[in-house]
């Protein structure tokens, strides 16, 4: 359910074209005309983007709050609790240029913002919150960073990161959380990943860091995960590590109630290219399609469910059978919602819940 902060910097960067702007105006919004992207999704509603400012939206399709984005503002993290509360911390600013400081982090709540309170640093960004006295932020300064793990009025619980700013990424049901860190060179480890586990009152460590390397990751309520940035691998939270599929290099992914879909994303000749693959519960390649354009996948965590979006398309796929069922026109964006639906933003930038099925 949630993105990661690095992920949605790299979105709003490629949405301004990389280009700075001289002062706080939103970026110039990108070259197609339709674009956008939901940041993130539940059964209650869904936060969207596109290119200009952020939109929190009720299922209903009510809009319950709007965000410009600019070089300088706070950047939409995810949802809080229930959609479309949200998360908002750091900046593009802060992000392409570590000499800026971030601006402090908020929590947009039934449309009305409150500042995270008891986050100091250079560096403060919030990684995941269900309330203003329970969530996980990283804090640092260039390469040194720490987790702090905040619950309720006592002190927060700081966790050391050896290595790069860390991503986080949780199972749909909010149980499970990846943590992954990479290397930062110069005889540091290659990258680490380490669970988490959601109790009362919070987050909490669930072992040692496991000596895997990876960019970012999608994870399962039961407790599987797919490292990003390396070729695609199950990784179980006993740290064992299961192939899966002929790819080379994982690009994006997402993960059912049994088995996947993840892809290799690459650039050739200034076109994008995408190999996608599905795979069951066992790890058999189930689907395959090579694809001449860019592609975003999402998979149903209740159900062995999963699509790719490609050129304005969505394609549903059956992870048992291997079977796709007539593809979705018009769709700018898609994302299962955790409770067995699916989300779509049509070209009129409508919101629309599915019966996944």
């Amino acid at each position: 359910m949630l993105r990661t902060l690095t992920a949605l910097a790299a979105l709003l960067l490629g949405a301004a074209g990389c280009a700075r702007t001289a002062g706080p105006e939103a970026p110039t919004p990108p070259p197609q005309a339709r674009w956008a992207a939901i940041v993130d999704a539940d059964a209650h509603g869904a936060i969207t983007f596109d290119g200009q400012a952020y939109r929190g939206v009720r299922r209903d399709g009510s809009t319950a709050w709007r965000r410009p984005a600019s070089e300088r503002n706070l950047m939409v993290v995810a949802c809080a609790a229930r959609c479309p509360d949200a998360v908002l911390s750091g900046s593009l600013r802060s992000f392409t240029d570590p000499a800026v400081p971030d601006p402090r982090p908020e929590l947009l709540r039934d449309g009305r913002a409150a500042p995270l309170a008891g986050v100091g640093g250079h560096h403060r960004r919030i990684l995941t919150a269900a309330g203003p006295r329970d969530f996980v932020a990283a804090v640092g300064d260039g390469d040194r960073w720490r987790l702090e793990l905040h619950h309720g009025d006592r002190p927060p619980t700081r966790v050391p990161v050896d290595g790069s700013l860390p991503t986080w990424q949780e199972s749909p049901d909010g149980r499970l959380a990846l943590l992954t860190v990479a290397g930062t060179g110069a005889g540091a480890p290659d990258g680490t990943a380490r669970w988490f586990t959601r109790r009362a009152g919070g987050w909490r460590p669930a072992g040692a860091p496991i000596p895997e390397a990876g960019v970012d990751a999608c994870v399962a309520d039961d407790g599987r995960a797919l490292l990003l940035g390396r070729a695609p691998a199950i990784l179980r939270r006993d740290g064992r590590m299961a192939p899966v599929t002929d790819l080379r290099h994982a690009g994006t992914c997402a993960l059912a109630a049994a088995g996947g879909v993840v892809a290799e994303l690459a650039q050739r000749d200034g076109r994008s290219r995408a190999r996608v693959r599905a795979f069951d519960a066992r790890g058999a390649v189930v689907w395959r399609r090579d694809v001449p354009a860019e592609v975003a996948v999402t998979a149903d965590p209740t159900a062995a469910r999963a699509a790719y979006l490609a050129e304005g398309t969505l394609q549903r796929l059956d992870l048992r059978t291997g079977q796709a069922p007539p593809p979705l026109p018009g769709v700018l964006a898609a994302r299962y919602d955790g409770a067995g639906g699916l989300v779509t933003l049509g070209a009129g930038g409508a919101l629309s819940w599915r019966p996944a099925g």
